[in-house]
């Protein structure tokens, strides 16, 4: 843990003392491998506004669950706002995963094990193991990797109080076959060093690699950056929203857990949605009714764009008099078999019913590896008029 506490007083030093933009390299290697952020900006997902049911919105656009579910938001209104500037540079933590409990390995507090943490500036360069290929990976850790496995051997031992409130122990995924691996790293007569065996172990099927995607650094599922999050809401009024100049500067997917549909078990979509802008988006609500809004200048580096989203089972969203101009997907990576690169004035998913598009004004859509339309409509009974402008 001593190594932990001078990574952080290092970052401390470059940031907060000495006013640096970024972490040393030079003095600080380890520290910048692990925090370095080039552009200073959020790398989880970014909403400007969001309503919700009572609870978390960590996990993916979510359905409305009827009288089972939680008590939605309701007689929600936005009017005359406007949302500009809002930047993000979403990053992915791929984790591992264990069969035996069907669930993703974490430490105490709810933190991913993070093997496949890449340099930033080289992002094909791991920084906790020896390399890409499980079969020559082995551990060499960095301070929080390693923290975070000293803590998991002390609970696994018995040495932390299991009634201690100051580290609650019952999030720990980190097992007794983890721990052994680590242990062995660099012993270069021990056949157990590699990372395959561990995965090996963990998820027996030869099948899966043991490895999930599309989630953060607390395994939230990544969602990418929405200007109104609307989800599980009722009687929404939105009159005269304006969201401009947004842009997410996330990678696209990683491809450690090869063309998944859902890897990540919160996410509702498919594929890998961390890299994605949306302007407006409606989950799990009904009766709203957006007027005399629109989006503009909405830019995603490596992912879809999308103006208005109506998504999952939303039924009876009307958006009346709405704009859209200029989105941009600019598939900087290239095609990425799991990562959409559209632009689309306008979505109606296919879960969608009863919906509306009246009189709208949807123009300048642009995209170099993916389709680019004004509306797309796939649900039910909807009632969808093309751009008139």
């Amino acid at each position: 843990l001593e190594e932990l506490e001078e990574s952080i007083i290092n970052v401390y030093e470059d940031i907060v003392i000495k006013e640096r933009k970024w972490i040393s390299k030079k003095n600080h290697p380890k520290d910048y491998a692990i925090y370095h952020n080039d552009k200073g900006l959020v790398d989880g997902n970014a909403y400007g506004f969001l309503t919700n049911c009572l609870g978390v919105a960590i996990f993916g656009f979510p359905y409305d669950e009827g009288r089972s579910g939680k008590k939605h938001a309701r007689n929600v209104k936005y009017e005359n706002v406007t949302l500009h500037d809002l930047q993000a540079d979403i990053r992915e933590v791929v984790t591992l995963k264990r069969a035996d409990i069907g669930k993703h390995v974490t430490d105490a507090l709810g933190g991913v094990l993070q093997l496949r943490t890449t340099e930033f500036d080289y992002p094909f360069k791991p920084i906790v193991i020896t390399d890409n290929d499980d079969r020559k990976a082995e551990y060499i850790g960095n301070a929080v990797a390693n923290a975070q496995i000293f803590v998991a051997k002390c609970i696994l031992k018995g040495e932390v109080p299991t009634d201690d409130l100051h580290l609650p122990t019952g999030g720990n995924k980190i097992n007794d076959d983890i721990v052994n691996w680590v242990e062995v790293g660099g012993d270069s007569i021990n056949p157990e060093r590699f990372l395959s065996n561990l995965t090996s172990k963990l998820v027996p099927d030869e099948n899966d690699n043991g490895y999930v995607c599309n989630g953060d650094s607390m395994y939230h599922v990544n969602k990418g950056i929405v200007g109104f999050k609307i989800d599980n809401s009722d009687l929404v009024r939105v009159n005269r929203a304006v969201v401009k100049k947004m842009v997410n500067h996330g990678r696209p997917g990683s491809n450690l857990c090869g063309e998944y549909d859902v890897s990540h078990k919160g996410a509702t979509q498919v594929g890998y949605g961390g890299a994605s802008v949306r302007g407006f988006s409606f989950s799990g609500s009904k009766r709203a009714l957006i007027k005399d809004s629109s989006v503009s200048n909405l830019v995603s580096i490596n992912g879809a764009v999308v103006g208005y989203d109506i998504m999952t089972n939303s039924s009876h969203i009307i958006l009346q008099d709405c704009n859209e101009t200029e989105l941009v997907a600019l598939g900087k990576w290239g095609q990425n078999p799991i990562t959409a690169m559209d632009a689309l004035g306008a979505r109606f998913n296919n879960a969608t019913t009863k919906c509306q598009l009246r009189n709208p004004c949807f123009k300048q859509t642009f995209a170099t590896s993916g389709s680019r339309e004004h509306v797309y409509d796939s649900g039910r009974e909807n009632k969808v008029a093309r751009s008139v402008c």
